[in-house]
């Protein structure tokens, strides 16, 4: 609301950034008829999400709009910075021939159990350690589950302008027209998330978007299925 007043470009947190914008979205491209609750089984990235990594997620954005001090996130940047280097280090150094992040993967085994073994690690503050062993055990799952974020993050980029007239658009259904008019969705990722949508009336959006983006199309006209530019009121 502060930045549409001072004329400036909207802030969307979405579902691959924060649980709020699991909400957000969830009540815009589903509405709801009773109260909503945000049960972690919506969100997809729940893997990523996680309340441990709420500050290294999301302080960026409250130090951009001076939500939070500059010893604030120099604190939580230094925070991310020994993370890195200890997860670094982990991976890089041996002990009997396998390397420290293997030993710390094992079930029984946690970062003060590993510092016992080996004392060349570094004593580091609990919410440090937590993320270390959270990376290093679950950095499969987690890299993967990053992979696919950042897949999607591509669709989630890719602009609906506002001035869309989906009527326009030929070969689109009738239900996906009155869906898309209805919710008037942000970006292509929300989009393909609307019940209803298929994967060729998301085809059809993609086309014009990037044949709009080449061509330099004007603001309000549309393609059809063969191609041809139709002009929208």
């Amino acid at each position: 609301a502060a930045l549409k007043v001072k004329k400036q470009q909207p802030f969307i947190l979405n579902r691959m950034l924060a649980y709020i914008g699991v909400l957000i979205d969830d009540l815009v491209i589903k509405g709801t008829e009773e109260p909503y609750r945000l049960f972690t089984s919506r969100v997809e990235h729940r893997l990523v999400l996680r309340q441990d990594n709420a500050d290294l997620r999301l302080a960026k954005f409250a130090f951009s709009f001076g939500l939070i001090s500059k010893d604030k996130i120099d604190k939580i940047n230094k925070k991310q910075s020994a993370i890195t280097e200890s997860i670094k280090f982990l991976n890089s150094t041996k002990y009997e021939n396998t390397t420290l992040a293997k030993i710390l993967k094992r079930p029984d085994m946690s970062y003060d159990k590993l510092r016992k073994i080996y004392s060349g690690l570094k004593v580091l503050p609990e919410d440090i350690t937590n993320q270390v062993e959270i990376d290093i055990k679950y950095e499969g799952y987690i890299e993967r589950e990053r992979a696919i974020v950042s897949r999607l993050k591509k669709l989630e980029n890719k602009i609906i302008p506002q001035d869309s007239v989906f009527s326009q658009i030929k070969g689109l259904k009738k239900e996906a027209c009155e869906k898309l008019i209805k919710i008037r969705p942000y970006s292509i990722g929300q989009a393909m998330r609307i019940s209803g949508i298929s994967s060729s009336d998301i085809a059809l959006l993609l086309l014009y978007l990037d044949s709009r983006k080449k061509k330099n199309v004007p603001r309000g006209t549309f393609l059809n299925k063969n191609k041809k530019i139709l002009h929208g009121g």
